[in-house]
């Protein structure tokens, strides 16, 4: 499975795959597989389609769904989104809008860690996993696991890799992700 594939699986793994507008656990209006949607003009770009006649939305019904997020009571599940919202982001939009933000991603750990595209699939899924989570900012404040990371301590970065703000089942698959690198 191409690099691409599996760290798409891996972030529909843990951050699902909603093909409309919701909000997450902190009340920040998403879509697709955690894309933060920033502002009502921030949805105008996602590819949304009316959800009956797979047809493009326009840019006004864009707005209008997004707002009627943004007014929604918080608190509730993705699925529950669905008896307000008439528009969806259609598979291949989904997939686009994540190889695009998967680039910046990348780009981003090939700052924090040079070596990042060459190494093995584990310790590099577990920091692209963390870095869709965390963001770059975030994950840039975990010096200790960066530094193990460039000297390829991989025990070292499975114990450097807790996150306060995931599922306990979200670190253990991170570390043992590390860990896959001592094994090898």
């Amino acid at each position: 499975m191409a690099s691409l594939d599996k760290e798409y699986a891996n972030t529909i793994k843990w951050e699902g795959l909603v093909d409309h507008l919701y909000q997450d656990s902190r009340g920040f209006v998403t879509v697709g597989v955690g894309f933060l949607v920033p502002s009502k003009e921030a949805a105008t770009g996602l590819g949304l389609v009316d959800r009956l006649t797979r047809e493009p939305a326009s840019r006004i019904e864009c707005l209008n769904e997004y707002a009627k997020v943004v007014r929604a009571q918080t608190g509730h599940p993705a699925s529950w989104y669905l008896q307000i919202t008439h528009l969806l982001m259609p598979p291949s939009a989904i997939r686009e809008e994540f190889e695009k933000r998967a680039q910046h991603f990348r780009s981003g750990l090939v700052g924090l860690v040079p070596d990042y595209l060459s190494l093995p699939d584990g310790p590099r899924l577990a920091l692209f996993d963390m870095a869709w989570n965390l963001g770059l900012n975030g994950l840039s404040k975990f010096n200790k696991l960066i530094s193990a990371c460039n000297d390829k301590s991989w025990d070292v970065a499975a114990a450097e890799c807790h996150r306060s703000s995931s599922r306990a089942a979200r670190n253990e698959d991170t570390a043992n992700l590390f860990l896959l690198a001592v094994a090898s």
